[in-house]
């Protein structure tokens, strides 16, 4: 294998109270968010803008081939390139994916598809490779703390989004500014998990 394994278990205090584990967690996180933002709103915001909801639905669907597509590539890779840089590069992925619906005109099906198509990317690596990440770095002895942690964290504080979409619709009349806001928060989340130092091994 030529990714770190630690061989030295952390229980999940101490690895909340390291830096990888939140510049990780941050990976996954970016990528809770676009997607949160798709299930509130990806149909409603693509409606405004003239797209047929069959359309729309096609697209949704290829959403999950390509969440599962992905699972079938990234899953033997992550033995080759540490899980976590993976993970960055899926944040980056959702990031261009939010930032096209972002500057989505009317009636534009390609960028449409491509949205989806890239959130499926995204939502399948993480799926593959965020567990791994976690478990490579901290040891699994505490694993499924840890993991139970990580998704009580990502669950509560994605669950804010439809939240505040809501919010920016009943204040601005549209959801345009929160895909600008999703792309900032994945390429952030992205970078973030690129970050992760490794211990030489």
């Amino acid at each position: 294998s030529r990714v770190f394994k630690s061989t030295v278990s952390k229980t999940s205090g101490e690895a909340m109270r390291s830096l990888p584990f939140w510049l990780i967690w941050a990976g996954s996180f970016c990528i809770f968010v676009a997607l949160n933002m798709a299930v509130s709103s990806g149909v409603l915001y693509f409606s405004g803008l003239a797209l047929d909801t069959g359309v729309i639905a096609g697209a949704v669907a290829v959403q999950g081939i390509a969440a599962g597509a992905v699972n079938l590539v990234i899953a033997p890779l992550a033995d080759r390139i540490e899980p976590a840089r993976i993970l960055g590069v899926c944040g980056l992925v959702a990031g261009v994916g939010a930032f096209l619906a972002f500057i989505c005109d009317p009636g534009n099906i390609a960028i449409l598809y491509a949205y989806y198509i890239l959130l499926g990317i995204a939502f399948g690596g993480n799926t593959s490779v965020m567990p791994t990440a976690f478990a490579n770095y901290f040891g699994i002895e505490q694993f499924p703390k840890i993991m139970g942690m990580v998704l009580l964290l990502l669950s509560v504080f994605s669950a804010l989004v439809p939240v505040i979409a809501g919010a920016v619709f009943d204040m601005t009349g549209t959801y345009t500014v929160m895909f600008m806001a999703v792309a900032i928060v994945c390429v952030v989340g992205g970078i973030a998990s690129l970050l992760v130092r490794f211990p030489k091994h």
